[in-house]
């Protein structure tokens, strides 16, 4: 019998306990979908971590099944809340989708989220897919609205090249492009990006949880058998605004004084340094690789 069939079976069992609580008058209906809606976001959780066990170790093991199933499970719940706070926004996520129809999913830990104008797609780690890093210094599973930020300020730089005529052209050709004109793209991202956190300070609610995963230990097929999720409660404009400030201060001090190429070897350098400490502090080990050598895997949007 495997963990899966258990885990339904357990979770009918804990499902008609809860209707005959509320038979009896002990439970509301509203009490009830919020037990159901509590069941289903760790669950949801346990499959965050699932994933990044199996990625760890051969990210192309998620395109067979259940591998390959858990991973659009995920994605599409992750989809429900990024569309949920696109339409709060008054902003388009089914334009996005059109333009980034794939994504390929890797464990560089160079990569965080990025736009390949040649193959004209976008790029993600799995890590900063399902994962963020806390004001604190713990990591957290990822927050819909930062994550939705990310695709504003790739969708940017989608639609920068496409005015430019340059989607898709070779790669020699973007060199150039960047050297010229690179770091002016790269602020209008940011600016973007910072219109689009503005927006979410106005119609999100205002308090947060932050879920933070602690001393995970894994059975042999990467289900966690041991985990603690913590949760801080959190500020949402605490968090926009100390994004939106660290963001005014890379276009003030940084973009404004080098070129493209210097900002793009900081932002590799913080990504490894924040995938390395997301992987230590679940416990997990990537195989380093040479640059390029990463297996990615595609995903529909």
């Amino acid at each position: 019998m495997n963990n899966e069939f258990l885990m339904l079976n357990y979770t009918i069992i804990y499902l008609y306990f809860c209707k005959s609580l509320f038979i009896n008058n002990y439970l509301t209906s509203d009490m009830i979908m919020e037990l159901i809606s509590e069941n289903s976001e760790r669950s949801l959780f346990l499959n965050k971590l699932k994933l990044s066990w199996i990625a760890s170790r051969n990210i192309k093991l998620l395109t067979t099944n259940p591998n390959h199933r858990l991973l659009y499970d995920v994605w599409n719940s992750m989809k429900e809340e990024l569309s949920f706070i696109f339409n709060r926004t008054e902003n388009s996520f089914e334009k996005i989708g059109i333009a980034f129809k794939t994504f390929d999913v890797t464990m560089d830990p160079r990569v965080s989220t990025e736009f390949d104008p040649t193959p004209c797609k976008l790029k993600m780690n799995l890590l900063s897919l399902l994962f963020c890093e806390s004001s604190f210094g713990e990591i957290a599973f990822n927050l819909g609205f930062l994550m939705a930020g990310s695709l504003v300020h790739e969708y940017d730089h989608y639609n920068f090249l496409y005015k430019h005529k340059l989607l898709r052209a070779p790669k020699e050709t973007q060199d150039e492009f960047a050297e010229q004109f690179g770091s002016e793209m790269e602020k209008s991202a940011f600016e973007k990006e910072i219109l689009f956190l503005r927006k979410c300070e106005e119609v999100l609610p205002k308090n947060i949880q932050l879920y933070i995963p602690k001393s995970v230990e894994w059975s042999s097929d990467g289900t966690p058998q041991k985990y603690n999720i913590s949760v801080n409660l959190g500020n949402r404009f605490e968090t926009i605004g100390q994004n939106i400030n660290r963001f005014e201060n890379v276009i003030r001090s940084y973009l404004d004084q080098t070129n493209k190429k210097a900002y793009d070897r900081e932002s590799e350098l913080n990504a490894i340094k924040t995938h390395m400490m997301i992987l230590k502090k679940l416990g997990l080990r990537l195989k380093i690789r040479q640059p390029k050598s990463y297996p990615v895997i595609e995903v529909q949007f």
